[in-house]
């Protein structure tokens, strides 16, 4: 994440503009946040592992009552990835078809929370940085679920809600693309691009975490 940020950083295209970072699990962790907190107009997308455990803000106190000793509480109630019974009711909710490659009508179900936050660590503070929570889940044409597990994405960044839970979903899919492209790249041609390091010029490695978005 650290090179992102550097690319980020040193290309005006992407400092100036909504920039999308995309990721797997690997990072969706404090430390990638972290780094990703500190450019504004990056919106990070990464998957979440099934067993995370996110946190709803703690609600404010009146601030006519008198204050109590000790630091103010930042996490409020828990929300357990696997436990729907930790859920609130989402905030948003939409559901869509989609064709697969096998050219099968599928229906796409997404449910989001708007106001979510990831506990972090001693140097990744994440408590002012709130992040959206999607639950994703894919049925058959008849109803029925395709996979057993729902896939949760998060996306974090001030500009955030700028994007719709399409726009996230879809992004996220980009990924996947890229990955087949430069796997591709590395079997046909040989060509590794993790070689290249200048934070001036994006590798293909960068860009697959850093896709502009334009209307």
């Amino acid at each position: 994440m650290e090179q992102i940020s550097a690319c980020i950083k040193a290309q005006s295209t992407f400092s100036n503009q909504l920039s999308v970072s995309l990721g797997d699990t690997a990072y969706n962790n404090p430390l990638c946040l972290s780094v990703a907190k500190n450019n504004d107009n990056q919106i990070h997308i990464s998957r979440s592992r099934n067993n995370r455990i996110f946190f709803y803000p703690q609600a404010r106190k009146d601030s006519t009552k008198p204050k109590k000793r000790g630091r103010p509480r930042v996490y409020g109630d828990v929300h357990a990835l696997n436990n729907p019974e930790t859920w609130r009711e989402q905030d948003e909710a939409i559901e869509f078809l989609q064709i697969s490659a096998y050219g099968k009508i599928q229906i796409i179900k997404i449910d989001a929370w708007n106001e979510m936050i990831m506990r972090g660590k001693k140097d990744c503070k994440l408590y002012d940085y709130p992040l959206r929570l999607l639950r994703v889940r894919v049925y058959k044409e008849s109803g029925e679920l395709l996979f057993k597990r729902p896939l949760w994405l998060s996306a974090s960044g001030k500009r955030r809600m700028e994007l719709s839970l399409l726009d996230i979903f879809l992004s996220y899919r980009q990924r996947f693309d890229i990955e087949i492209y430069q796997s591709y790249c590395l079997h046909k041609y040989k060509i590794s691009f993790n070689q290249y390091t200048n934070p001036v010029m994006p590798t293909i490695a960068e860009v697959y975490f850093s896709t502009r978005l334009t209307a």
